[in-house]
């Protein structure tokens, strides 16, 4: 049975097709208004239905999580054929099939991944598939507003590490910290860490109703939820001015991102990116001057101003800048690394060295780093 919520022509007749060259039948709808969904009937109770009815389920919904409440209600396999913008796995069992018949392999690669990365499902099963596989690199190229989430960044720089002890030592000192003041708190009689699961998974439920709440996925539509506006419907996250909402613990570089892109939604910005550029060179020779008057406090001073506004620079032509410092700081620690291996093997000091020596070895990082990048290729 293919239960298609919204429409779709090449996957709905490829399982079809898949279904028919197996010897087996179809049946099912191609759009929400020619099933009982149109009348209030839920997944869960659709899913019962043709389980009475089918062999398998082939399901695709503009909700995220409607496969899995699917999946859940019905007695039969259920193939997820695409869920809201978070997954679709049979698309990437054919990207990945496609990827191995041009490229012969499935790993040490570099795929670039372009367009809609924030809802596009597509892109998300694929980087969930390819992670399982060695040396595989990806470059993520869309606008800002439609950037990869955050949390599959996250998992990337974990899994980029190699680093599975470091993480599992990281994530224990969290542990603690969670531990140590949920116990002070509750011998204050202030809270438990009962009461802090408690919030956190109430939260989770609250601001993911399109998950947790089966009613919300009687209603078919393609507009995605608004995390800002759920967020400022809880009472913490109201705040007296706009740009209190950027939480002051950030590194530097992404709160000088974030505050300078809250105030732009209002409108407080340059209309083009040559104002950017034009502040950009005004704070750059402030800063010259800061450092000819020999005053250290007046210098830092400039010093930020000039990166506050390298920050919306950057923002204008949608680089992440604190994503782009971590690029540089991480190529910075492989290529110093080869030069310091290139001192080790040699066997003499580092000041046995002049700077255009150890300037050669870094040149041979660069050059090791290209070849490998165009065997890549």
């Amino acid at each position: 049975a293919t239960c298609f919520y919204e429409p779709s022509t090449r996957t709905r007749l490829s399982h079809e097709t898949a279904m028919l060259n197996l010897g087996g039948r179809t049946m099912g709808f191609a759009g929400a208004e020619s099933s009982s969904a149109s009348k209030g009937e839920t997944v869960a109770d659709t899913a019962r239905v043709i389980s009475c009815f089918a062999d398998i389920m082939v399901i695709r919904h503009p909700k995220e999580g409607a496969a899995a409440v699917a999946a859940h209600y019905a007695s039969i396999p259920v193939i997820n054929a695409g869920d809201g913008g978070h997954q679709h796995p049979t698309q990437t069992l054919t990207d990945l099939l496609t990827i191995r018949n041009l490229q012969g392999r499935l790993d040490n690669f570099t795929i670039g991944l372009c367009g809609d990365l924030k809802f596009g499902r597509t892109v998300h099963s694929l980087i969930n598939a390819l992670v399982r596989y060695p040396n595989v690199h990806f470059i993520f190229i869309s606008p800002k507003e439609l950037r990869v989430p955050d949390y599959i960044t996250e998992m990337l720089d974990a899994i980029d590490s190699h680093d599975i002890d470091g993480i599992r030592e990281e994530l224990g000192d969290i542990l603690y910290q969670v531990a140590i003041h949920a116990r002070i708190a509750q011998e204050k009689g202030l809270f438990s860490a009962q009461d802090v699961v408690k919030d956190v998974t109430d939260k989770m439920i609250r601001r993911h109703p399109h998950v947790f709440s089966q009613k919300s996925l009687e209603n078919i539509g393609t507009s995605m939820l608004n995390w800002d506006r759920l967020k400022q419907g809880e009472q913490r996250q109201q705040h007296a001015h706009l740009l209190d909402g950027v939480v002051p613990g950030l590194p530097s570089l992404l709160a000088a991102d974030k505050l300078q892109e809250k105030a732009a939604k209002t409108g407080f910005d340059w209309p083009d990116v040559q104002g950017v550029w034009d502040k950009f060179h005004e704070e750059w020779e402030e800063f010259r001057q800061a450092l000819g008057e020999g005053n250290p406090v007046h210098a830092e001073e400039e010093a930020g101003d000039v990166l506050f506004v390298f920050a919306n620079l950057c923002r204008h032509y949608h680089i992440e800048p604190e994503c782009a410092l971590h690029r540089a700081n991480s190529k910075f620690r492989r290529r110093f690394a080869h030069v310091e291996d290139r001192v080790r093997q040699s066997g003499r000091p580092w000041e046995a060295f002049s700077l255009d020596e150890l300037d050669s070895f870094w040149k041979e990082a660069k050059q090791i780093e290209r070849q490998k990048e165009n065997t890549d290729c």
